[in-house]
């Protein structure tokens, strides 16, 4: 039996804006075929990520996402992988994502 994802989903229907900090690091990346994103960054395990299903241009303070966007909340494991990007039981496997990870 299959163990659930860490990753939680946002309950997002309306036009967004996620404020970034100048010490957040954002990527434009795809996820695998088991629905992670590999960063191969040792040392993230402590930070949180927020990964946004599409690419969406980072403007310098935020990230504005259009209504109706998957939005998850994610784990980062100490080998830099992120968990699993699942909704209603559909794992998002070769998606184009924009991850946020949140430097604390």
């Amino acid at each position: 039996m299959p163990r659930h994802s860490k990753s939680k989903v946002w309950p997002q229907t309306s036009k967004l804006k996620i404020y970034t900090r100048p010490v957040d690091i954002v990527l434009y990346t795809e996820t695998d075929d088991r629905g992670h994103v590999q960063t191969n960054k040792k040392g993230w395990e402590t930070f949180k990520a927020t990964v946004i299903l599409g690419t969406f241009p980072d403007n310098e303070t935020f990230i504005e996402v259009p209504e109706k966007t998957l939005i998850w909340t994610c784990n980062i494991t100490s080998r830099g992988r992120l968990s699993q990007i699942d909704y209603e039981g559909k794992i998002y496997s070769n998606e184009n994502v924009t991850v946020l990870i949140h430097v604390i």
